[in-house]
């Protein structure tokens, strides 16, 4: 398949592995990590059967494995296992339990050059260390992958234009059991705002459509969504210029196609590769990103985007190119693990005295960036056992960042 050979392509890296190095992969129980692995070790020197047959030499190809004993939601040992045992990998399993954010703090910290800050850096960087002191020089991960294959992405609006209402209302009654909202909600996100969006696409009398948008914008003044702290600091910031720059430039005549697009091209994204790249060279190692590579990216936006998700089988493309290389009881099991309770685990026990400290007196106040003391209620509310705001890590990621780099 060409995904298959797009992404063996991919993992060869386009140096030469230094003598007496060896490639690394960061294996998971996630479709990304290990199919793209499984590929990989298709590629990495020659044909597999020629490399277990002892006829072709190869750089030394290893996997790591997240290993959680106490949490073991977070564990992907089930998926992972399996299919190294299938083609030969050793793995080396990285204890995580004790890895969480926030450990060993100002250690794991932000670089100067970006504040952004991967909330599991502390375990990242575990993984990696392991890695170059076993003699790794090119590790290589399924990073991005989402971005490419899922990203919860569906193309609703075809199947409405094209009269498939049956389906479509099947698909919505499964994305209402998966949600846990009503068919309205549904109806509204994944089909009323896309069609409403590709009547009058972006690219389309660009002119006309931003004297339009002022028009309606004197009734109904743009409002940002924004985390609780930061309500009354909206006058020292232009958000409508931040979230208009924050956004994929290219414009699409289908909602779907658009969505993928910004999906992998929004900057945000491309500042979490920028960051793994650092994060790598800063142990001295190379970063094989698969899921970058231009080829698999154009493919992606040239097929249909019902080919990639469908409701109740998504990523398509990616599984059935990886149909082969799985065995079976891989197929039948992988999926995404999310560490999310390794972070609780942070917010609620471990780092309680690093997190209360950021927020004592933080920089992001003093700045007039945010309100600190709605900001400190906000985190004693999730120490009671309220639910964290999705944005509270990059305040946290940003005081850090002040705090380092920034002596004002």
């Amino acid at each position: 398949a060409p995904c298959v050979a797009i992404l063996g392509g991919g993992w060869r890296p386009s140096y030469p592995v230094p003598a007496g190095g060896g490639v690394r992969g960061a294996f998971s129980g996630a479709v990304h990590g290990s199919g793209a692995g499984a590929a990989a070790e298709r590629a990495a020197g020659g044909a597999v059967s020629l490399v277990r047959d002892g006829e072709a030499e190869c750089p030394e190809f290893r996997a790591y494995c997240w290993a959680f004993e106490e949490l073991a939601e977070c564990d992907e040992r089930g998926v992972s296992g399996p299919l190294a045992a299938h083609w030969g990998i050793p793995v080396t399993e990285v204890p995580a339990d004790e890895q969480w954010p926030l450990r060993d703090y100002p250690a794991h910290g932000p670089d100067r050059d970006d504040p952004f800050l991967f909330v599991y850096q502390p375990l990242l960087d575990a993984g990696l260390a392991r890695a170059r002191d076993q003699g790794a020089s090119v590790v290589m991960s399924g990073d991005r992958g989402d971005l490419l294959m899922g990203e919860n992405i569906y193309d609703y609006p075809s199947l409405f234009w094209r009269g498939q209402w049956r389906t479509l209302l099947s698909e919505f009654r499964i994305q209402t059991r998966r949600q846990g909202r009503p068919l309205r909600q549904i109806a509204k996100q994944y089909l009323w705002r896309p069609a409403r969006a590709a009547v009058w696409p972006a690219h389309r009398a660009p002119r006309l459509r931003r004297g339009a948008q002022r028009a309606y914008r004197r009734f109904r003044p743009w409002q940002p969504t924004l985390p609780p702290w930061m309500g009354d600091q909206q006058a020292n910031f232009d958000f409508e210029k931040i979230s208009r720059l924050s956004r994929a430039n290219l414009a699409f005549a289908k909602p779907a196609l658009q969505a993928r697009y910004s999906a992998i091209f929004t900057p945000m994204h491309l500042r979490g590769a920028v960051s793994s790249e650092r994060m790598h060279a800063a142990l001295g190692l190379a970063f094989a990103d698969p899921w970058s590579d231009s080829r698999l990216i154009s493919f992606v936006l040239a097929v249909p985007q019902r080919a990639l998700n469908t409701t109740g089988y998504e990523k398509r493309v990616v599984k059935s190119a990886m149909s082969k290389l799985w065995p079976c009881e891989v197929r039948q099991t992988v999926g995404k693990t999310n560490p999310y309770p390794l972070f609780d685990r942070a917010l609620r026990d471990r780092a309680i005295a690093t997190v209360s400290d950021l927020l004592a007196e933080p920089k992001l106040g003093t700045r007039g960036w945010v309100d600190e003391g709605v900001l400190r209620r906000h985190y004693e509310g999730v120490r009671a056992g309220e639910p964290e705001h999705y944005t509270l890590w990059w305040a946290l990621s940003a005081e850090m960042w002040l705090r380092a780099h920034f002596r004002d």
